[in-house]
């Protein structure tokens, strides 16, 4: 998509699961945003998901709110797509973290370039 390098997230032949979880980045309270991202994935069973998750922080680490979209089967064929979540950040939030997760039954990859 952009850039030299995208994310690769693999789950083996035995299925399983796989996330990863962004740095911190701070926001405002009660504000809107919208986090965007482009994924490509071909899931091949109903059970399998991607994930595409915003999850906001207050100053101590708590969790104070979440906000997620899936893709599945039949939505993506290895094909670069947009995922966006909006979000309205608690009256409590100061950060954000951005989750992207795989979860197969079976051989599975997920390419995720260019959130932000």
């Amino acid at each position: 998509m952009k850039g030299t390098s995208v994310l690769r997230l693999h789950v083996d032949a035995g299925g399983a699961s796989t996330f990863v979880l962004s740095d911190e980045m701070p926001v405002l309270p009660t504000t809107s945003y919208v986090v965007n991202g482009w994924m490509r994935y071909s899931l091949r069973s109903e059970e399998d998901s991607v994930f595409f998750s915003v999850i906001q922080f207050d100053a101590a680490g708590n969790v104070v709110g979440f906000d997620e979209v899936r893709g599945v089967k039949g939505d993506n064929y290895w094909q670069w797509i947009p995922k966006r979540v909006l979000i309205r950040t608690s009256p409590a939030a100061s950060s954000i973290r951005v989750r992207v997760g795989l979860v197969s039954t079976t051989e599975s990859y997920l390419d995720v370039d260019d959130v932000r």
